[in-house]
């Protein structure tokens, strides 16, 4: 009877490390989402009346305009301003070379999942270590039931 119900033990040990790792890849992509900003790489925008409107709100910053430069200072904040909704307004006067209909925009922007707050963005961080210590727990607490400490004890 002893023996039975340690691999019923054993047996709930298997399902839920199963379960819990399987969850942990989850939970861990959720929590990089909550946490780290998002990238749009070239996205395409037309501009009309020195106006326009990215795909995405909640932007960030613009890191790079039209391909023309990398140059920060010459472009974005002067001629070139992105609101926090996403729209990009342009200086007419200022970009009188390659001025065109359709730009090229690459931005940070937060997600849906972002988490704004920096202080909950630490906390949600801690989610992952205490699941993984909660697994753990568990497996601890199925091996002691199984009996595992009667190997440490030895022979007397």
């Amino acid at each position: 009877m002893d023996n039975i119900k340690k691999v019923g033990i054993f047996i709930m040990l298997f399902v839920t490390l199963l379960i819990g790792m399987s969850l942990f890849g989850t939970l861990s992509d959720s929590v990089y989402d909550a946490t780290n900003l998002h990238e749009s790489v070239n996205e395409t925008i037309a501009i009309s009346l020195s106006t326009g409107q990215l795909a995405q709100d909640d932007v960030s910053a613009i890191t790079n305009f039209n391909n023309i430069t990398d140059d920060f200072t010459v472009n974005i904040g002067t001629a070139v301003n992105v609101t926090k909704a996403g729209l990009v307004t342009i200086d007419n006067t200022t970009i009188l070379t390659n001025f065109s209909t359709t730009y090229n925009v690459t931005y940070n922007f937060e997600s849906d999942e972002y988490v704004a707050h920096s202080t909950s963005r630490v906390l949600v961080r801690l989610i992952n270590i205490f699941f993984a210590l909660a697994i753990m727990a568990a497996a601890v607490f199925a091996m002691y039931a199984m009996g595992i400490t009667e190997l440490f004890k030895g022979n007397k």
